[in-house]
């Protein structure tokens, strides 16, 4: 970190030793590549309630640009396997991992049974996703929004720990 300083403005540049210096901010990198910088908190649709993590998470699945198994292998990097590792029971897709698996579904119904609203039926990321704006729960969607996305993110961190560390499959 000795070559990074922190400039009058506050950006983070980098140092070379020489009188070059290299700046690293977000907006230019991404004016540079022809694209508007983009902040979750300024998304349509993220939860200002919710961690970034989680937000980024709902941003990448409405963009279908979760890395399953299944999207892993259609880039053409070798895998053992595309088997969802949570069922050992079918291809690992976005919406086998979030709506057809058994784990998954005993989240849905144990989340919608938590807060007493219908059972959540789901047949698409999208139905999952735009769920809360279905339910009768009386003016506090923004709350069920941020139930369901947080009940989203620890389907996928369950996912992770089971895929990175061997975990078991489990609700615990």
């Amino acid at each position: 970190m000795e070559n990074w300083i922190k400039n009058s403005d506050g950006r983070w540049v980098w140092n070379s030793g020489s009188s070059a210096l290299f700046q690293s901010e977000m907006s230019e990198i991404s004016s540079a590549m022809g694209r508007e910088a983009v902040t979750v908190s300024s998304y349509s649709g993220a939860n200002q309630f919710l961690a970034s993590k989680v937000n980024i998470l709902y941003l990448r699945a409405q963009r279908k640009r979760i890395t399953t198994f299944v999207a892993i292998h259609r880039r053409n990097i070798p895998i053992n396997s595309q088997v969802c590792r949570l069922c050992n029971e079918r291809d690992e897709t976005t919406t086998h991992l979030f709506i057809g698996c058994r784990l998954s579904y005993f989240i849905w119904q144990r989340t919608g049974h938590w807060c007493e609203v219908p059972p959540f039926l789901a047949f698409s990321i999208d139905d999952l996703l735009s769920m809360h704006k279905d339910k009768n729960v009386d003016n506090k969607n923004e709350i069920l929004q941020g139930i369901i996305l947080t009940s989203f993110r620890c389907i996928w961190k369950k996912r992770n720990a089971v895929v990175f560390h061997g975990a078991q499959p489990s609700v615990n």
